[in-house]
């Protein structure tokens, strides 16, 4: 079996950088540069985009991961093509179509015209079940997350929590659509924060509104922003990291793995196995449950230990070689 990456702009010069680091060729351009506008446009044009890079290869199926436009949009261009779907990284829920926005909308029309879900945990699998998936089109296999931990950061992380400077490392990511409104209040918290002479807090830049929202009350505060880092830098310093605050959901479970607790900027989470575990802490982008949490973990050694602990559910670092193992079996069954 032989594989073709198709590339489709989206995230451009990141997602690039990203795929020579880990060594993932693209095989297949899926048309000029990709310029988004509305999300309805955005999707339009990765149709056309993908639909020609399937004309182009003529795939016998068609793998897809996550929750993205460009995963939807695949997804979509197989169906229409009467190609098996593989949707890696499926079955993950809000109680709310909304939040993830338009992600949980995304994975749940995907999980629609899916023809095998590759479900990360056992309650992303319970999730289809209860949506009436059939239980043999369901392989629990873990996150490929995991498995690319073990690849970039293969010793358990040793670290002090600590910057050169000998103080403690808070992390921040923020990129969902939902928290644009609250973007100011998360800036506020975050300032506060940096105001510590015994923390340096660290904000990853993510190129989209959300975050420049943010990024613009920063001005003139002790808050470090770091452009998008490579992933063997970005593990790196989240393993230092004494907290991490984000919206991200890959972030939910990389941290866990390396015993780093999150504190969690959203209402609801997609991944609650990190909060039912203890690594995480949904507190939303109210300013004071920011600085009170992140605080504690901060203040309390005893808190902090208890959000450290490195038993999570999200893989054992062999979820690939499950899933390739399954597309095999799939093909040699048809």
């Amino acid at each position: 079996m032989t594989t073709a990456v198709c590339f489709s702009g989206q995230h451009d010069a990141l997602a690039r950088d990203i795929a020579r680091e880990v060594g993932v060729v693209i095989d297949v351009e899926a048309g000029d540069e990709y310029r988004p506008s509305t999300l309805s446009e955005s999707l339009a044009d990765l149709l056309v985009r993908i639909e020609g890079a399937a004309r182009r290869t003529e795939p016998r199926g068609v793998i897809v991961q996550g929750d993205t436009t460009t995963a939807l949009a695949g997804a979509l261009v197989g169906f229409y093509r009467a190609l098996p779907i593989f949707h890696v990284e499926a079955g993950l829920r809000t109680t709310d179509p909304l939040r993830p926005f338009p992600e949980e909308m995304n994975r749940r029309l995907l999980s629609r015209v899916a023809t095998v879900h590759f479900a990360p945990t056992e309650t992303a699998r319970d999730h289809l079940l209860a949506e009436g998936v059939p239980a043999s089109s369901i392989e629990l296999t873990g996150n490929t997350i995991v498995d690319a931990l073990a690849r970039f950061l293969p010793e358990p992380a040793t670290h002090a929590n600590e910057a050169k400077s000998g103080r403690s490392i808070v992390v921040v990511t923020l990129h969902r659509r939902e928290n644009l409104a609250a973007a100011d209040g998360v800036a506020r918290a975050v300032t506060s924060l940096a105001e510590r002479d015994d923390v340096e807090v660290i904000w990853i830049r993510h190129p989209n509104p959300t975050n420049a929202a943010a990024l613009a009350r920063l001005d003139g505060s002790r808050v470090v922003v770091l452009e998008p880092q490579p992933y063997r830098a970005f593990l790196s310093l989240l393993a230092r990291a004494r907290v991490v605050m984000t919206d991200s959901g890959g972030l939910q479970e990389e941290a866990p793995a390396l015993g780093v607790p999150v504190v969690v900027l959203r209402n609801e989470t997609d991944r609650p196995e990190a909060v039912r575990s203890g690594n995480a802490l949904v507190v939303g982008a109210d300013p004071g449950a920011i600085v009170r949490a992140c605080s504690e973990l901060l203040d309390d050694a005893g808190a902090h230990r208890a959000r450290s602990r490195r038993d999570h559910p999200f893989g054992d670092g062999h979820a690939a070689t499950r899933i390739v193992a399954r597309i095999e079996r799939h093909f040699a069954n048809t």
